[in-house]
Parts: C-alpha cells; structure tokens; sequence
C-alpha cells in the first residue's frame, strides 16, 4: 500500500471518528439540555402555578418510580424484538416528550391535567435515558471505532450548565412559561440529533440490531451472589437523596437566603459546568487511581457539598459548594460504570448498571417525596440537617464496603 493510499486512510478514520463522536456528544448534550425542565425549574414553574413544595416533591418522585417500570417494560419489548431498536425507541419517546411538554405550555394553569401532563414529562424523559446511554453503543458497534461516554456526558453538563442560566434569565423577564416554549425547542433539537445519529449508523457496514446481546441475570441471582455490591448501593441511595434534595429544590435553597430564580439559575449553571473536567479527564484520571478510591473520594465530596449548603449564609457560599462538584458528581457516574464493568462479568455488569440506576432514583424518590413535606412543615435548614446525616452515612458505607466487593 502507498504512502499516500495510508494516509488517506488514516485520514477517513480519523473524519469518522470525529463523526460519531460530535454526533454522540450532541445526543448526551441537548438531552441533558431538557434536565432544566424536567428537574431544575420543576419548583419556580409549579410553585407558581400555586402548588405546595409537597405536591412538587410527589410529581417529581411519581415521575420517577414510573420511568423504572416503563424502562423495564420497553427494555422487555427491546429484547424480544430485534426491530426495536434503542434509536426507534428514543424517537417514539421524543414525540410523546414534545406532546407532553405543549400540552402543560397551553394549560398553564394548577389543574389535575396539569399536574398530569408535567408528571409525563419527568416519566418520559427520565425513561430515556438508559437508552440515550445505550445509544453510544449502538454507534459504536455500527462503525468499529470507540465512541467516549465521558466526553459526550461533559457535553451535557456543560450545555445543561448554560441553559440553566439562559432559563433563569428567561424566567426573570418574561415569566415560567418560558420554560416550556424554551422545552420544547429543545425537544426538536433532541429529535434531530437522533436523526444524525440514525443516518451515520445506516452508512455504517453493521447493523447494530442485530449485534449479540447478552442478557442479564435475574435480581435474585444477582443480589444472591452480590451482597456487598448490594449494601453499596444502599449508600448510592443515601448520597443521592441529599443530591436530590440539593438539585430539586435549589430554588427554595437560594430564595432563603435572599436570592431569585434568575440568580438559581446562575448557581445551577455553575453546578452543571464543575461536573465538566473530571468527565473528560476521567481516563487519564483511572490510570493513576482505582474505581474504589475514586467512588470513595467522591462520596467525600458529595458530603462537603451538602455541608457548605447547610452553613451557607450566602450566595457566594453557594458558588464555592459547587466546587464539590468537580470531584464529586464530576467522578460517580464514569468511576461506578467503570467499576462495575471492571469488577463483573458481561451478564452480572449488566443487572449492576441496572441496580446502580436503581439505587439513584430511589434516593431520588425519597429526596423528593421527604424533601417537600419537610419544605412545607418545617424548613430548608431541616432539610440540609437531614441532608447532611444521610451523606455522612453513604460515606461511611462507601468507606467500609467498597473493599469488599468481589
């Protein structure tokens, strides 16, 4: 082969892996895009449509507990039928996240409907995730190249990060409709970046529907042989519902202390960017550290964050919390997905991911579900006290078990 025909070669390599890369960064980056209105501005848009922090905290945890038992389903459906893709799912799923998001931008007003529709939202959107993640799979499979999650995954907490900001700046001068008309452009941009992905799969020699899947074990198998990885998970549940708490209703967190959506929204902003660095430095970070110190010094940071929020008399205390971020949330999703493929076989790293996933939304769940009754009876300051016990707890365990598991 010529000098000339090799690098011409290497040259097409390296255009198509540019190709699905930027394609798969836009998919994690516009998706995560949405997490503003279906997490973040869930708050300052129903509280001011008159609903209770309760009522907030049991849409949001409702939306949750559904989107388990709908990925569950189509994950069943996904699996018995090779036509079904991840890309034709997440399609279907956009549609329905575009119609629920119209529909509570014309209803506009505290309602059952409303409460409906917006619950829809959360379901929908959170139900595609795991197939949003899958995705970068399927592309990599269809062109044989390594397509990095960490890098797509910073795109989404750095476009998150900015549209939290243009959100709360919306949300000042014209009002929390502007959540939803902004929502749904969003949704178009999702829609169209599945669309590219699609288009670069087809030009691609395999197709990804028919790629060997294992299947994963039952939960009973897996937690029969997986007890300390189970008792792990316990502590996922615990740091995530004092994130929960923290990210959920951030805007009852700054307005007690003086602040305004416009300015949540700044301090939403700056959270989501700090996740930046370590997700795209992560490999270079696994090479001088293991999976377990990694989780460990993460769920230290979780705790140093809520803490700051706790004793926080500030806005500028607020800003220095979200350093955490960097060596915390930053580290948890890459340092567990990487540990659990690391530490398990193909079949059992497959229910781990399901169960790490699991663990999340339940503490999601609860952060939000005790999160608003405490908000409604007591106060934010009781709220960050609780906060802060459990994520000292999830670092104990963290410290004490993550040796153990086989």
């Amino acid at each position: 082969m010529s000098i000339c025909a090799i690098i011409h070669n290497m040259t097409q390599e390296k255009n198509k892996l540019l190709k699905f890369n930027i394609s798969y960064s836009a998919v994690q980056g516009f998706y995560w895009t949405f997490y503003s209105v279906a997490a973040i501005y869930v708050s300052v848009y129903m509280l001011a449509k008159g609903y209770s922090n309760t009522a907030v905290g049991m849409v949001i945890a409702i939306g949750n507990i559904s989107s388990v038992l709908c990925q569950s389903v189509l994950s069943n459906i996904a699996d018995r039928n090779p036509k079904v893709t991840n890309l034709l799912l997440l399609k279907l799923l956009t549609g329905l996240l575009f119609a629920f998001t119209g529909a509570v931008f014309l209803i506009g007003k505290n309602c059952f409907t409303l409460t409906f529709c917006y619950t829809f939202v959360i379901i929908v959107f959170t139900t595609m995730q795991p197939f949003a993640n899958a995705l970068g799979f399927d592309l990599e499979r269809s062109s044989g190249i390594h397509v990095s999650f960490g890098i797509a995954r910073a795109a989404g907490s750095l476009l998150a990060g900015i549209q939290c900001y243009f959100v709360g700046v919306l949300v000042t001068k014209l009002g929390e409709d502007s959540i939803m008309w902004e929502g749904l452009l969003v949704v178009v941009a999702i829609f169209l970046s599945f669309v590219v992905s699609g288009m670069l799969m087809k030009s691609s020699d395999t197709d990804p529907a028919k790629a060997d899947q294992e299947k994963a074990l039952s939960l009973r198998e897996f937690i029969s042989g997986h007890k300390a990885f189970i008792i792990l998970s316990l502590g996922v549940v615990l740091l995530f519902f004092g994130n929960a708490v923290l990210e959920n209703f951030i805007y009852q967190i700054v307005v007690s202390i003086g602040g305004d959506a416009s300015q949540m929204g700044a301090v939403a902003a700056v959270g989501a960017i700090m996740e930046v660095p370590a997700m795209v430095c992560f490999d270079k970070i696994i090479k001088h550290f293991s999976y377990r110190t990694l989780l460990v010094v993460a769920s230290v940071f979780f705790l140093s964050k809520v803490v700051m929020f706790l004793f926080a008399g500030s806005l500028i205390v607020i800003y220095l919390a979200y350093l955490n971020q960097i060596l915390g949330y930053g580290l948890i999703f890459p340092a567990m997905v990487g540990f659990i493929d690391n530490i398990m076989d193909k079949r059992e790293a497959i229910r781990g991911q399901a169960v790490f996933t699991m663990a999340m939304t339940i503490g999601q769940v609860l952060g939000m579900i005790i999160g608003g009754r405490i908000l409604d009876l007591l106060s934010v300051h009781a709220l960050l006290i609780l906060s802060t016990v459990l994520t000292a707890i999830a670092v104990l365990i963290f410290s004490l078990v993550i040796r153990k598991v086989k």
